[in-house]
């Protein structure tokens, strides 16, 4: 039998939640995730409660804003992964003149944070 490499509360945790962050052997972290405002309440908070969309609106000239997607991102300083250069609109099954891919950091870089 192969000698267990990650704590048995690591999976615990992903039979709970579905998800995990591993961390590497010294190595920073780099995590992505998708569509998780309906099962983390503060993130849901924000996107139905903070002046996000009234942004995104007085931006585009629209009458009305659509939550279509969002992404998280964790970079942590010295990884090594890059994060991939992308434009959205081919990723997106919508037809429109007017889209909005706005990015909003949770903690900003700094010199000593890393790159």
């Amino acid at each position: 039998m192969q000698e267990p490499v990650i704590e048995q509360a690591l999976i615990d945790q992903f039979e709970e939640d579905g998800v995990v962050l591993i961390k590497g052997d010294g190595e920073a972290s780099f995590f992505n995730d998708y569509c998780n405002w309906d099962r983390i309440p503060e993130y849901r908070s924000f996107i139905f409660h903070s002046s996000a969309a009234a942004m995104a609106a007085q931006l585009t000239g629209s009458s009305s804003i659509r939550l279509f997607h969002e992404h998280v991102v964790l970079k942590e300083a010295g990884t090594t992964v890059e994060t991939p250069w992308h434009q959205d609109q081919p990723y997106y099954c919508v037809n429109g003149d007017i889209m909005d891919a706005p990015e909003f950091p949770l903690a900003w870089p700094t010199a000593n944070k890393g790159q």
